[in-house]
């Protein structure tokens, strides 16, 4: 038991070695000699695991290791032509590592690489829901916020009984889906799922709020920090990054209230504003067990639900 907790714990280390391998490709800025680095860095451990006595670990976490040797020891860091395969491929390699290792329970971070699809995708299913709120009544929005999750979550079931399915959605989805999402619940599902909950609210403020907050803030946020992001926070995530979700989000939240009828005073509207996205900003720096597409307008919504009486005003008013 105790070599194979040590084995485990070096496989890890290599999933980390591996995610910033894979950040050092990602940078705005690519230098061959950081990516040198980072190489060397992680054959080195994967040469360690190699030479260890690790019998006793998952197959699932072997093949996956195997399979990565094979494509660090088959590729150099100054052939600057191929980064954009080694990219995908790794990525592909990474997300069968880090899925054998958290059923094992490790702990390893995540491939966040910039999705410029992906995020418009964000963005837009973020306008769309704020129409929805606007054209549909308070009873009306939550049938049709219904009518999106109970099809997101029977895709979901469709996935799990039917790996030719699941494989389908994935080639179908590959612009705007994250490998690892292949074999878990996907964003876009959780998303559909906090809609729901944001309608039951009965609060077209609230609504707005927790969708402009998880719509556009973090999306753009994760855009700045992958390429601009230098200090580093808790779980990958960087100030930049934070920082930029906070301002957006407070921007987004408050353009948002404009769409529904309100008596409350500008003043009001913008501290609630505010403390919505930094009640965002905090849960999706420290999301990690649940997807952040559900924590964050969660988060955004009660905030401003806690906040507006306070200030002498109510999210039904």
């Amino acid at each position: 038991m105790t070599t194979q907790v040590a084995t485990l714990e070096l496989s890890q280390a290599i999933a980390f070695e591996l995610h910033g391998l894979f950040r050092a490709l990602d940078l705005r800025i690519q230098t061959p000699e950081l990516v040198r680095q980072k190489l060397d860095a992680a054959s080195r451990r994967i040469d360690e695991l190699l030479a260890a006595e690790w019998t006793l670990v998952p197959d699932s976490v072997t093949e996956s290791i195997e399979r990565l040797a094979e494509l660090l020891r088959t590729w150099t860091p100054d052939d600057t032509s191929a980064w954009a395969e080694l990219k995908a491929q790794l990525r592909e390699r990474y997300a069968g590592l880090s899925t054998a290792l958290r059923r094992e329970r490790v702990k390893v971070p995540e491939l966040r690489p910039s999705n410029y699809a992906r995020s418009a995708f964000h963005i837009g299913a973020a306008v769309v829901c704020l129409g929805l709120v606007v054209l549909l009544s308070s009873r009306a929005l939550p049938w049709a916020a219904g009518a999106f999750a109970a099809w997101a979550w029977s895709m979901e079931g469709l996935r799990r009984v039917s790996r030719r399915a699941n494989a389908a959605m994935m080639v179908f989805f590959r612009p705007i889906a994250h490998e690892q999402e292949r074999d878990r619940v996907n964003s876009a599902t959780w998303y559909m799922t906090s809609l729901v909950l944001l309608a039951l609210t009965g609060s077209p403020l609230l609504c707005v709020t927790g969708v402009a907050v998880l719509g556009l803030a973090d999306p753009l946020a994760g855009l700045v920090g992958r390429r601009f992001g230098r200090v580093r926070l808790i779980n990958g995530r960087s100030l930049e990054g934070s920082l930029t979700f906070v301002v957006v989000g407070t921007l987004a939240a408050r353009s948002a209230m404009l769409l529904v009828d309100t008596t409350l005073g500008s003043g009001t509207l913008w501290l609630t504003a505010l403390a919505a996205a930094l009640a965002g900003g905090v849960v999706e720096l420290a999301s990690r067990r649940v997807d952040d597409n559900l924590s964050i307008p969660m988060a955004a919504a009660a905030t401003a639900a806690l906040v507006l009486p306070l200030l002498g005003g109510s999210a039904w008013g």
